[in-house]
């Protein structure tokens, strides 16, 4: 039986002979829409029909991907087209990525790639792109540049005595990275490598501009506001007046570069500075004009931190900072496609780039592939990002059409939802779907629909999201679109929003408490059976939840540890799906990746403790202790320098150690001793099996809570290790680092079907396009990460490059920031809305009130819109502004009454702090 559609929805599905762009909120079944779409054109019987092979669907997740091919075939199905469900398998259905991948080998000799060749892993990639930067730095020293070699010797005197290197091949890369997935080239880097004064370069101020807009444009409306008082008061006034329109006036010319308008702000600032007026009787128009001079000023001083840092600019302009950057930048692009030329591969990247090349560069290939498709169909187009725009553009757009090429209509059907955009790390630009939108209800590009019905949530939650978002987004580009609530609901008495907070409690304080306080109320929420299915379509309408109906979504994982003890100690079932940093931050795996650091560099005294520490060895912070003081005093009585490794080799000291620890660290050292014999002949796989069966780790973690996901892990780590065999212990180490920093959504190996009775953990991005009956979201008051820690920072859109190497950030630094500062703000507010949106029948907010003075501070947002003040002593009910009906409640009401509350990651860290304490203490350094 099909499914009957909203008079939106038909409109999107049916609409023919226009290009559509289809603006879909959230739960307003956007995926059905589009199926639907497909399936009625391919089974048609009129002349809109049309074969599979014609259509291009572009998704952008291989999840995505999957699904959708499932419920076109699930379709196909039901009307028993059998020979068209055949052809779903061919379709050309898939993420760009596969498409852009199909591209190149259907037409390998046109696009100058080599037919056979393979796409790199990303932690490929990352170790090459190391190794061009190494090459690019070997190269420019052998060749004795010296703009390079400047540009060096400034990097390191701006890291006060350490290493330069590891720090400006991340930067490398990362800016590398950047500009590509934009769709720069390598020649195109060329002109920023060279003299200031170019065109290039005079674009890279692009951000100046952006931070400088807003003041621009406020100037202009006090402007006006300022010349409507100045007719108002004597002339005497006459020449203060005339003094600021001419120093306004400038500001508004068109053809005016950035740093000339930062120029002519910083003199307005002076003059409006040396403007003294007289003491008392004064009128009130006089009052007035007084009054806009101050906006005037106040307004310019927004802009302040942009003028103090220009003359920082022209010192690193001096210094040729950014061009000795973009040149090195250009060599290290060089090496690197060599490398992968001698390989013969492509990256990601080299996926996308290759093909809009090969379509620019192919009139031929360009015109085959526009004629074949009579459909291109995209979702999720507020990711995409201006590289595959450039694609989408030369797949559609009649510009690029070829004389006599018939342009098929109703060619492009586009959904998507701005509100929903938050990749920006994969380089999503949100204004390219803006734009179009913008373009499309103004009826230039054609027909625009908006789907607002919203058939996933409880009216109470839209109503709250509605509240929030309406209030948070009022100002912001993002413009909010209100729901209509679309699905059947049974009546429901307790209130289907739920805010759980502590009132101004230290960041480590929280911590302690919010864990063991929600799965004690999770506990509670299911055995009490406090919460019923409610949604009259689900077979289990008036039933109680259940722990698969929970899910709990994280911004990062970075300290899931300490939840998933809480959840062990309630013994609450649970998973962890998809990833985050979470995984290379186990205890677990820390411990192996600091045996090996052992094993390889035994000096390293950072490692031999934690390595002590852990249950390897498991001595305690007071026999480290000793251990350190006797360090100090062999560098001392030897005048040479120590180590912790060193000093653990004395027999006699050891014996001091309690018997326990004696055994285990004799077993640790003949086991390392033994395991730095192999290294350079053994596989790191290998030496990772020894290490464990020699000191029985397995069975240690087997002993702790969540042994067999511990032990999971462990094994996961053996097979990353395995799958490199010819590595040394020194590359593997490098690898796991490029790791933790590339794959950042690496996900826990599983010990749980995801399908089974559990609570379900996900970061926000991973649960992107899901629901869940409850949703409960932890740590709102997570603030941002610290900024203005980087020597360097990119906005690739221009490109522009700022720095801070000569101790303070110049122009571009500062602009970039306050740029990247705004759009992180915004997109963090996306990404609260789609974690808020995935709930459907209760939403539960858990987070620290009034603490921290970051961007983006999520709790805080949320009580003031709703205007919570103040918490309870017990929970109850209020209603909060906009009549949002809310069971608020101090988290402290939850935390067990007796028992352990603590985790062992909060001892461990504890004790790990008290390590930090006693090496500072006595190594007299921070470790």
């Amino acid at each position: 039986m099909r499914r009957t559609y909203t008079e939106s929805q038909q409109k999107a599905i049916e609409a023919e002979g226009t290009d559509i762009v289809v603006s879909a909120g959230a739960g307003s079944g956007k995926t059905g829409v589009l199926v639907e779409r497909f399936v009625q054109i391919v089974t048609s019987q009129d002349s809109r029909r049309c074969n599979i092979d014609k259509i291009l669907v572009i998704t952008f997740t291989e999840k995505a991907t999957r699904e959708m091919k499932s419920r076109i075939t699930q379709a196909l199905d039901a009307l028993g087209e059998m020979e068209a469900r055949r052809q779903i398998e061919t379709a050309y259905i898939s993420t760009i990525h596969a498409f852009c991948s199909r591209l190149l080998r259907e037409n390998p000799f046109d696009a100058g790639v080599d037919p056979g060749y393979r796409v790199l892993e990303p932690q490929q990639t990352g170790r090459m792109l190391r190794t061009a930067c190494e090459n690019a730095v070997q190269a420019a020293q052998s060749l004795q540049d010296r703009e390079i070699l400047r540009f060096l010797n400034t990097m390191q005197a701006s890291q006060a005595g350490r290493d330069p290197l590891p720090v400006l091949f991340n930067a490398l890369i990362e800016v590398f990275n950047q500009v590509r997935g934009v769709g720069w080239r390598r020649e195109d880097i060329e002109s920023l490598a060279t003299e200031e004064g170019t065109e290039a370069t005079l674009r890279s101020y692009a951000p100046v501009q952006f931070v400088l807009k807003p003041a621009i444009d406020e100037l202009a409306i006090i402007r006006k506001t300022f010349q409507e008082a100045k007719a108002q008061v004597s002339t005497s006034w006459a020449t203060i007046c005339d003094t600021i329109e001419a120093e306004l006036a400038p500001l508004f010319d068109p053809n005016s570069d950035p740093r000339t308008r930062l120029q002519q702000i910083a003199s307005l600032i002076e003059r409006v500075k040396t403007i003294r007026f007289r003491a008392g009787g004064v009128s009130n128009a006089e009052l007035g004009l007084i009054t806009e001079i101050e906006h005037i000023k106040a307004t310019c001083e927004t802009v302040a931190p942009l003028i103090a840092s220009s003359t920082t600019q022209e010192e690193a302009s001096e210094e040729k900072i950014a061009p000795a950057f973009w040149k090195l930048l250009g060599s290290m692009w060089d090496f690197y496609v060599a490398d992968k030329q001698q390989r013969g591969s492509l990256d990601n990247d080299d996926l996308q780039a290759e093909a809009v090349r090969l379509l620019e560069r192919s009139s031929g290939v360009r015109r085959q592939y526009r004629t074949r498709f009579a459909h291109l169909m995209i979702d999720e187009f507020q990711d995409t990002n201006p590289l595959q725009m450039r694609l989408i553009t030369l797949l559609h757009s009649r510009k690029y059409a070829e004389a006599g090429e018939k342009c098929l209509p109703n060619q492009l059907f586009i959904v998507g939802d701005v509100q929903q955009s938050i990749y920006a790390f994969r380089n999503a630009d949100p204004t390219l779907f803006q734009n179009l939108e913008r373009r499309f209800r103004e009826g230039s590009g054609g027909l625009h629909v908006t789907l607002s019905d919203n058939f996933r949530s409880r009216p109470e939650i839209l109503e709250t999201v509605a509240r929030i978002f309406g209030q948070l987004w009022r100002q912001t580009e993002t413009q909010f679109t209100p729901f209509t609530a679309g699905a059947d609901f049974a009546e429901k008495e307790k209130p289907s929003l739920e805010i759980l907070a502590t009132e101004n409690l230290r960041r480590p304080d929280f911590k302690l408490i919010e864990p063991s306080a929600l799965a004690r109320r999770i506990h509670q929420m299911v055995q009490g059976q406090e919460i019923k299915i409610t949604h009259k379509a689900d077979s289990r309408c008036g039933k109680p939840v259940e722990y698969g109906d929970i899910a709990i979504l994280f911004r990062a994982l970075t300290d899931l540890s300490r939840y998933e003890e809480a959840l062990q100690r309630e013994d609450i079932p649970y998973y962890v799906v998809g990833g985050g940093r979470g995984y290379f931050a186990r205890h677990e795996v820390r411990d192996l990746i600091n045996v090996l650091t052992v094993i390889d560099t035994p000096t390293r005294d950072v490692a031999i403790a934690a390595a002590l520490r852990s249950p390897f060895v498991g001595v305690s912070t007071d026999t480290l202790y000793r251990l350190s003081l006797y360090a100090r005093e062999l560098a001392k009585i030897t005048k040479t320098p120590s180590s912790l490794f060193v000093a653990l080799q004395d027999e006699n000291f050891r014996a001091i150690f309690p018997l326990a620890e004696q055994e285990s660290v004799e077993t640790f050292l003949h086991t390392i001793e033994a395991l730095q014999k192999q290294e350079d002949r053994a596989p790191v796989g290998h030496l990772l099996e020894k290490l464990i069966t020699a000191t029985h780790y397995d069975a240690h973690l087997l002993c702790r809570p969540g042994g067999r996901r511990r032990l999971a892990n462990v094994r996961k780590l053996l097979q990353i290790a395995n799958s490199e065999k010819v590595m040394g212990v020194p590359g593997f180490i490098q690898r796991l680092k490029e790791l933790t920093r590339i794959s950042d959504r690496e996900g826990d190996a599983p010990t749980e079907e995801e399908e089974a009775n559990v609570v379900r953990i996900y970061t926000i991005h991973g649960a992107k396009g899901l629901e869940f009956p409850v949703v409960i979201l932890p740590d709102l008051s997570r603030q941002g990460r610290p900024s203005g820690e980087d020597p360097f920072v990119c906005d690739p859109s221009a490109p522009a490059l700022g720095n801070r190497l000569n101790g303070a950030p110049d122009l571009l630094y500062n602009a970039i920031q306050q740029k990247q500062t705004e759009q992180e703000r915004q997109e963090m507010s996306r990404l609260l809305y789609v974690a808020m949106t995935r709930a459907r029948e209760h939403l539960v907010l858990s987070g620290n009130l009034g603490m921290g003075r970051s961007h983006i501070q999520w709790m805080n947002d949320i009580a003031q819109t709703l205007g919570l003040i103040g918490l309870p002593q017990e929970p109850e009910e209020r209603t909060l502004l906009g009549g949002i009906r809310a069971t608020v409640a101090p988290l402290t009401h939850y935390l067990p009454k007796t028992g352990k509350t603590v985790s062992d990651t909060d001892t461990r860290e504890r004790e790990e702090l008290r390590a930090k304490r006693v090496f500072a203490e006595v190594f007299n350094s921070q470790i």
